[in-house]
């Protein structure tokens, strides 16, 4: 069992992980920067989704009007909402 889902972590393309930790660490980033304002830590967490979410659409915008090189993939979406997802998770950790 684990060495499938081993097997499965290490065939997710290179690609796919990069937007992960790119929305990962701009959501952080942005999260950080606000908080270091004194922003509440509830509409420093909204703006930092935002801010992440933005990026990752467009980025895929980018990639769908320079077309040479670069291509469209709901599935780059779906991995930077999960970077999203684990420093929500990680940031919501923290309240407790």
């Amino acid at each position: 069992m684990i060495k499938k889902i081993w097997n499965w972590i290490i065939s997710i393309p290179k690609d796919k992980l990069l937007h992960d930790y790119a929305a990962a660490l701009i959501a952080l980033f942005v999260f950080a920067l606000l908080w270091r304002f004194r922003v509440a830590f509830w509409p420093a967490f909204g703006i930092a989704d935002g801010v992440a979410l933005l990026a990752l659409i467009g980025k895929e915008v980018y990639d769908f009007i320079k077309r040479e090189g670069h291509t469209v993939e709901l599935g780059d979406i779906a991995f930077g909402i999960f970077g999203i997802v684990k420093i929500d998770l990680a940031l919501l950790l923290m309240l407790l």
